[in-house]
């Protein structure tokens, strides 16, 4: 996403708060199969990719911003623990689709999943929601943003970048959350799970200083209701 009026470009990692800020900056896509080259949002049919979520790499090098913008223009990003980035993403896909089947094969891009996560040849391609954080803002190892926002830490760094970029409202749009179907990540991640995630986000890991937390311990009342009642009606 590039907003001229603020000269700032935003590279939206999926799944990390990327359509509030878009929406802040005034620029999101209410159509997002009509490409916008102006706000570099929409599905692009020449490239084959959403704009939006278009990595550093992809803006320079399919000429999607001159670099004497990219240069001159103000760069960041927001990041997300891995395992709840894709967690989120998945409970989205899944919200938003008519597909729907296990983790294991999002994960994978197989089974249903398969031609939506893999055909760029479809608008409905979505396998830019699984590519990783350092493919986002990398090229050839160097990290190309002027500034990475931790999610956790969303409302309190983007109050500081747009009070540095000398722009009056310092709010993020809210937009309504959908239900969460788990409290935390690891309610739902069993072992195997877990390391897969490691392996394949390796990078992330180790750029962004993420690690995975355990907090099965931390359930709530109604959680530990719903375990304890699926037992009881299990052995029934």
């Amino acid at each position: 996403m590039i907003c001229h009026k603020s000269k700032v470009i935003y590279i939206h990692i999926p799944k990390c708060a990327g359509s509030s800020i878009e929406n802040y900056f005034g620029v999101h896509p209410f159509d997002w199969k009509t490409p916008n080259y102006e706000t570099l949002t929409g599905w692009c049919p020449k490239r084959k990719i959403h704009l939006q979520h278009a990595t550093a790499k992809q803006l320079l090098e399919l000429e999607l911003v001159d670099e004497k913008i990219w240069n001159s223009y103000y760069k960041f990003t927001v990041v997300r623990n891995p395992w709840e980035r894709i967690l989120s993403a998945y409970f989205w896909f899944n919200g938003n689709k008519v597909i729907k089947s296990s983790f294991r094969n999002f994960l994978n891009k197989e089974g249903l999943y398969k031609k939506t996560l893999t055909d760029f040849s479809v608008k409905e391609y979505r396998g830019d929601h699984l590519l990783s954080q350092y493919e986002f803002i990398t090229i050839n190892d160097q990290i190309m943003v002027d500034k990475i926002i931790p999610f956790e830490n969303l409302k309190i760094d983007f109050f500081e970048l747009v009070k540095n970029l000398g722009l009056t409202s310092f709010e993020l749009p809210h937009r309504k959350e959908r239900k969460k179907a788990v409290s935390h990540y690891s309610h739902f991640f069993n072992g195997e799970d877990i390391e897969l995630i490691k392996d394949k986000y390796s990078l992330d890991i180790q750029m962004l200083k993420y690690k995975y937390e355990d907090k099965r311990n931390e359930l709530s009342t109604f959680e530990k209701f719903k375990i304890n009642f699926g037992r009881l009606t299990h052995r029934i």
